[in-house]
């Protein structure tokens, strides 16, 4: 007769331990992955900037991966001030990998832009081989031409930076003047 207690006891524990199992994996299937290469974008800019100036860097993807609050879409802007601070939030997270042109849609009217990727892996978490990593940089600059990156599901960071140069205006010369002479006569 101590069999049946026992018996039910166990049954009993073995379906409190599923119930549970099964609980914690149906909600970790809900989380969105926290895996996939985040992006940061920073400014830097040198000589004069005119003050109230803005910049603006878009962020175009292949698919709809860039994380939206609890939506995804394929399109994501930073914005800067005049020094270079960001307004808006400067790192963009993905939800799956894919392939994105970092690209400046607003200058502030600088003289020239140039963008440089870095990218860093934490070596103990993958194996991932040092080919893969620096795919997640198209390449890495500095160039002239918008920046493709190349998030993918490895724990680390991908940061792009975009430097503008301003040219001081050159003050141009007084136009001469030339003295007539007067005739008296």
């Amino acid at each position: 007769m101590l069999r049946t207690p026992r018996l039910i006891a166990l049954v009993v524990s073995a379906a409190a331990f599923a119930t549970v199992t099964f609980a914690s994996s149906a909600q970790a299937g809900l989380a969105p992955p926290t895996d996939v290469t985040p992006l940061t974008v920073v400014k830097t800019v040198s000589g004069p900037v005119p003050a109230g100036t803005t910049f603006t860097a878009t962020v175009a993807c292949d698919d709809d991966i860039i994380l939206d609050g609890l939506d995804v879409t394929d399109t994501a802007t930073v914005t800067f001030d005049a020094a270079g601070q960001p307004t808006s939030a400067d790192t963009v997270e993905f939800d799956d990998p894919g392939s994105c042109t970092v690209t400046e849609t607003a200058t502030g009217g600088a003289a020239t832009t140039t963008y440089a990727c870095s990218s860093e892996v934490v070596a103990a978490s993958t194996d991932v081989g040092e080919q893969q990593v620096l795919a997640l940089c198209a390449t890495s600059g500095p160039q002239s031409s918008p920046m493709t990156i190349n998030p993918e599901v490895v724990e680390g960071s991908i940061t792009v930076t975009i430097a503008n140069t301003f040219v001081a205006a050159t003050p141009q010369p007084a136009p001469q003047v030339v003295a007539a002479p007067v005739f008296t006569g």
